[in-house]
């Protein structure tokens, strides 16, 4: 029989130093779940000008975040339809180019045609012109209406010419999709120039793009997307209205019965969370403006204590 005691090896010498009773026995980590509120009026305002981007830091830092789910919240639904930088074109008279740039704002077809007229007669040309939208087919026309100079409007060659890669736009940086031209010149006929396709005031803003980024370096990234960065969620508003009608819906609220975005950090969890930085863009990543009006996001988080 082997009359030993534990912890001694051949010869009676102890294995071991006897230090691992004195040490504390390690903490059983359980997993958590945290409903945080993120509202841009908390924002630091001279660090973060606009509602639609902005850093948030947590309350207290978590550790071992394995998944950020969208639970909640709502986001401005009536945003600017014409914003920098795809608000400019360049009109040609006599061949004579002029730069122009329309206020960023919300319009209706109506206010669009007015503020195309203002700005191209306000450039002190030889004709005057009128601008319209028709009601029937929603196509811009501009007229030339007193004068016989020619003109032209120079989508393809002018001061704001959209870029594109292997065909595919990549950025406008002009206003002629919205307002239903090719990304090419194009002069009157017979002293009227008409856009080929319909005006399209809600096209760049029917939807909008959520995205996330942990401590300004991890991109919580759900959604993939060809040649752009991938956003946290896609938020697809109601109705195309939201962007042209002055009753729309002010706020698109998110409910627990349509799509919640969930990012999950594998294989291995976000080691801490402090910093969220926000920002909600179109689709070609710039930031849109709501016109200051506020956002709330209602995420729940899930990390280990």
């Amino acid at each position: 029989m082997n009359t030993r005691a534990q912890g001694q090896g051949q010869g009676g010498k102890a294995t071991t130093s006897g230090q691992d009773v004195l040490q504390p026995k390690p903490k059983d980590r359980r997993k958590r779940s945290l409903l945080l509120e993120i509202n841009s009026r908390n924002r630091i305002l001279k660090s973060f000008p606009s509602s639609m981007q902005f850093r948030w830091r947590l309350p207290t830092p978590l550790r071992d975040v394995s998944s950020v789910q969208l639970v909640g919240g709502t986001v401005p639904a009536r945003i600017f339809n014409i914003y920098e930088p795809m608000n400019g074109f360049t009109f040609l008279e006599n061949s004579v180019r002029w730069p122009v740039r329309l206020q960023a704002g919300r319009y209706t077809p109506m206010l669009l045609a007015a503020e195309i007229a203002t700005k191209i007669n306000a450039l002190g040309l030889s004709n005057t012109y009128t601008v319209a939208i028709s009601a029937t087919t929603e196509q811009l026309v501009i007229t030339r209406a007193t004068g016989l100079a020619s003109f032209a409007i120079l989508f393809g060659t002018g001061d704001f010419v959209d870029v594109y890669d292997a065909g595919v736009l990549m950025q406008p940086r002009s206003v002629a999709r919205v307002l239903g031209f090719l990304p090419e010149d194009i002069s009157d006929t017979a002293g009227i120039i008409t856009s080929p396709f319909a005006v399209n005031l809600s096209g760049a803003t029917n939807r909008l793009y959520l995205y996330l980024n942990a401590d300004n370096t991890q991109n919580m990234g759900c959604v993939a997307r060809p040649r752009q960065q991938e956003p946290f969620t896609i938020i697809y508003l109601d109705s195309t209205a939201a962007a042209e009608s002055a009753d729309a819906p002010t706020y698109k609220t998110f409910t627990q019965d349509v799509f919640q975005p969930t990012f999950w950090s594998v294989p291995a969890p976000i080691g801490r969370l402090s910093v969220l930085d926000i920002s909600v863009r179109d689709e070609f990543g710039n930031l849109v403006d709501a016109a200051g009006r506020d956002m709330t996001l209602l995420l729940e988080i899930t990390y280990v204590e």
